[in-house]
Order: structure tokens, then sequence, then C-alpha cells
């Protein structure tokens, strides 16, 4: 099959499980008495969202597609050194919190100096936005434990599972293979990545976050560091809300970031100097040189 009938075919299986999700949410809606937009309905919508499409791309891409190196949960082309990889995704993960930020500036002034505001959609797109920011909060907003551990299996473990499943272990290697270039696959799945969430205002966040993931799984040759950093990412976030409360959930997830002061530069630099050391230092153990030609589909 042409790449380009097998990415069509993953997209509309997307399309599938998002319509299979909302039945479920129906579903557990009528039958539960909650409303369509209860947290507790979202969270069940979520969990077979990530079910019923990111696990099923992943798979259908694995076991018909392709069975190659970064593809999947197999050994095959890890380091080595994946202990070394796993323990600085999650340092990486952290120090990339104030880009994050930064880039959610870029992102917020990129739009307000661009005539995007004039596309059709554009107000669809916002309001998409501003619901999901309000369900996220309510979402956020957990007064029991259990409601803790719900939000932390559907929100931290099943996207790091099902979510890298799909984008790092399945776009990323298609479409490298389908340009041959590792690159193009890292920042193109990172795009759709980002896309698929609906989410404009945080588009460019996400979408390097993605890359940053799809480099970590390149370089390791295993799908477990894309997997447990944003498993960090997402825990993170799950774990602060919980001990800090609404109002904490509510600044974090404001669309319109405070301005920097001096701590923030500070705070960023350090940071940048941290992956920038990280990165130096795996690249000089990377399995990216070795796996290349198996990654692209030209070794077989």
């Amino acid at each position: 099959m042409h790449p380009m009938l097998k990415l069509v075919f993953l997209l509309c299986l997307f399309v599938l499980g998002l319509f299979l999700s909302g039945i479920t949410g129906l579903l557990y809606s009528g039958i539960s008495g909650h409303s369509t937009t209860a947290a507790s309905t979202s969270l069940v919508m979520g969990a077979s969202l990530q079910l019923f499409a990111c696990l099923t791309i992943g798979l259908v891409y694995h076991f018909l597609f392709d069975k190659g190196i970064g593809v999947g949960f197999t050994k095959q082309g890890a380091s080595s050194l994946l202990w070394l990889f796993l323990l600085m995704a999650i340092i990486c993960t952290y120090s990339f919190a104030p880009f994050l930020d930064l880039s959610q500036k870029l992102n917020n002034w990129l739009i307000n100096i661009s005539n995007i505001a004039e596309i059709p959609f554009f107000d669809w797109l916002i309001e998409q936005d501003n619901d999901t920011t309000a369900l996220s909060i309510k979402i956020l907003s957990m007064d029991s434990p259990i409601e803790f551990i719900s939000c932390l299996i559907v929100i931290g473990l099943l996207p790091a599972i099902c979510e890298e499943y799909a984008f790092r272990g399945s776009f990323q290697p298609l479409i490298a293979k389908w340009s041959g270039n590792i690159h193009v696959g890292i920042w193109v799945s990172a795009f759709i990545f980002s896309a698929i969430h609906v989410q404009i205002l945080g588009f460019i966040p996400r979408m390097l976050l993605g890359a940053g993931f799809g480099y970590l799984v390149v370089a390791s040759g295993s799908l477990w560091t894309g997997i447990i950093g944003h498993f960090i990412n997402n825990t993170s976030i799950v774990i602060m809300a919980y001990y800090m409360g609404v109002d904490w959930v509510q600044e974090s997830l404001s669309l319109t970031p405070e301005p920097w002061g001096e701590t923030e530069y500070i705070t960023a630099a350090v940071c940048g100097a941290i992956i920038i050391a990280i990165a130096f230092g795996l690249s000089k153990i990377s399995v990216w040189r070795k796996n290349e030609a198996n990654y692209l589909g030209l070794e077989q």
C-alpha cells in the first residue's frame, strides 16, 4: 500500500475512534444520569478516544504495516543505555516547562499579527479552545482520591501510552519512510499530533513537545522514552492541580500567560543550558545513525 493511503487510513481510524468515543460518552451519560458535559463523562470519553483511536492506530500500524525499529514496544534497535535515556527524558521534560510557556506567548503573538483571524472557521477554533480549557478546569478540580486516580489514568497514563504509540510509533516512522527523512517524520507527525487536539491557542507548545518526544524516541531506539516524557508532562499537571487547587488550575490553563520577570528568564536560561547539555551528551550515545537505514525502510 502506498504511504499516502496508509496515512489516510490511519487518519480515518482516528475519526472512527472519535465517533465511537462520542457514542460511549452518550451511553455512559444515559446510564449514569450525568450530563454529557460532566467531568466524569468527559473522562469516559477521553479514555474511549485513547483506546478506540490512538491505541487502535498503533496496533494496526504495527501488525499490518511495519514492525521495524522504533515501532511499537519491541526492544529491537533500542540503546543498551535505555535507562539513561529514560532518566534524561524525565529531566528534559521538566526542564522544557519554561519554553512551553514562552512558546505559548509566541503562539498568541503570531495569531495577533497574522491574518489567521480572517479564516472562516477561526471563531469556531477559538470557541473550541475556550470550551476545552473550561472542561479541563472542571476535570482537574478534583475533590477526592478517586477523582485524582481517575485523572492520573485518563490524563496521565492512557495518553502517554496510546498517543505515543499512534504518533511517535506509527505516524512518525510512516512519514519518515515516505519522505526518506527522519526529521520530516518527526516534525510532520508532531504537527499532526498538535492539530488533532484542535486547540489553536496551544498549537506551537504541543507541537514542540511532540517533536521533542520524537527525537528522544529515534535517539534511544525505543518508544518508551516518548512515553515516559509524555507521562511526566501530563501527570505533573494532575498532581499539581490536586494539591494546589482550582485557582492554580485556572492560572496554569490561562490562554494569556502572564508577562515574564527576571526570575522566569533566569529559570529559562538554566533549563535551556540543561537541555543543551543533555542533548549533546545523548548525541554521543545515540543509536540514530545505527538504526537510520532500518527506520527509513532502506534495510529490511
